[in-house]
């Protein structure tokens, strides 16, 4: 079954914060000159074992290097003894269950491949740095590709959020057009109605009505979208529940209450001049050519 393997320090899982639910995890004894272990998830437990009580049983491995440069040699193969189960709670896997195997990287150290180093930092920069300065201590010919915060964490969900970010840049020019349109339509109903308000002025209606009255025009049709809105977010809230092992309430209070608020500060603003402008008319001018 090909399944992802990663080589990693006895340290890795309480820095990551990965949970073990059965079995240790790796020590310093876990060297080259040891018997070969490994940690499965619990996923990759249940897909090939059919369970997850897997502790002492041998995997016949044969590994091969991902590179795409390498054209995928094998690197080394054999049989490992399992050791310890994992929890299926990998951060880089966007939340969702998937096989995946553990290595002590004194055994399974390969020069060719890349090596990532993961610590936790109370301050990010001073960390990242740290770490840069260590590397250059250890080796000053090794080269440092990329750095940063949760770098390897947020790997896999970097398509998610390049997604999210042009889904926000798309919406955010689509509010811009519905809101130059909904103030170009409301200036144009005002200029339509101007005889119709200056009756209305006439025979005792005061500005401020003239002004709530042309406002809730404007904002009866983004109301109204508002809902509809909501009610599709909660719908496809509760139809994501059924596909991501993470938990998805179907009614996130917060969100609901704050996403909205954008909108109808756009749809006011957008209606709050043709209003003003409504509020303003003159009688005498507007009825003159009655």
């Amino acid at each position: 079954m090909p399944t992802p393997a990663i080589a990693v320090t006895p340290q890795f899982f309480s820095t990551v914060g990965i949970r073990l639910v059965r079995g240790r995890t790796f020590n310093e004894e876990d060297d080259a000159g040891a018997a070969a272990v490994a940690i499965v998830t619990e996923e990759f437990a249940r897909k090939l074992f059919r369970t997850t009580d897997v502790v002492g049983r041998e995997l016949a491995t044969r590994f091969m290097s991902s590179e795409p440069s390498q054209r995928r040699p094998v690197i080394d193969s054999g049989s490992v003894t399992i050791v310890g189960v994992s929890a299926d709670d990998e951060p880089w896997e966007n939340g969702q269950r998937s096989p995946l195997i553990y290595l002590p990287f004194a055994q399974r150290y390969v020069s060719s491949l890349p090596v990532t180093l993961i610590a936790r930092a109370a301050d990010a920069g001073v960390g990242v740095a740290a770490l840069r300065a260590s590397v250059r201590q250890v080796d000053p010919d090794l080269s440092v590709t990329s750095a940063g915060t949760s770098a390897v964490l947020v790997y896999g969900f970097y398509p998610l959020r390049v997604i999210a970010m042009m889904a926000a840049t798309l919406g955010a020019l689509a509010l811009a057009l519905a809101m130059s349109g909904l103030f170009g339509v409301l200036s144009h109903l005002v200029m339509k109605r101007t005889r119709e308000i200056g009756i209305r002025l006439a025979i005792g209606a005061e500005r401020s009505d003239i002004f709530r009255l042309v406002l809730r025009d404007g904002l009866y049709p983004v109301g109204k979208g508002l809902l509809l809105g909501v009610g599709i977010g909660v719908a496809s809230r509760i139809a994501v529940k059924a596909f991501v092992v993470t938990h998805v309430s179907a009614i996130d209070p917060w969100p609901l209450l704050l996403i909205p608020v954008p909108f109808v500060l756009a749809a006011f603003a957008a209606c709050y001049f043709p209003a003003a402008r409504a509020s303003r008319v003159d009688p005498n001018i507007a009825l003159r050519d009655l």
